[in-house]
């Protein structure tokens, strides 16, 4: 939430930031949806085995896309669905 506090308030002064923050938003959207339906799958225990898979997923891709982002090389953010456009 506070990302998108920041981004509503300075919305006008971080105009090349703008596309950058739908994506990571788009994937964090993802990633909540995917960790919802696994707490719906725990009950089958398939759940069990993909609740931290999808969070050291979501970690890794968070941590090597923000390096390769600080190093200026375009990202991918994998298994996004896009809601932001």
């Amino acid at each position: 939430i506070p990302p998108v506090i920041i981004w509503i308030w300075k919305k006008e002064e971080l105009k090349d930031y703008e596309d950058h923050f739908k994506v990571v938003m788009n994937f964090q959207i993802s990633m909540l949806i995917y960790l919802m339906g696994s707490v719906v799958l725990v009950f089958l225990v398939i759940g069990i085995a993909l609740l931290p898979l999808i969070g050291l997923f979501s970690t890794a891709v968070v941590i090597y896309n923000s390096v390769k982002v600080i190093n200026g090389e375009p990202y991918h953010y994998p298994l996004t669905i896009e809601f932001l456009k």
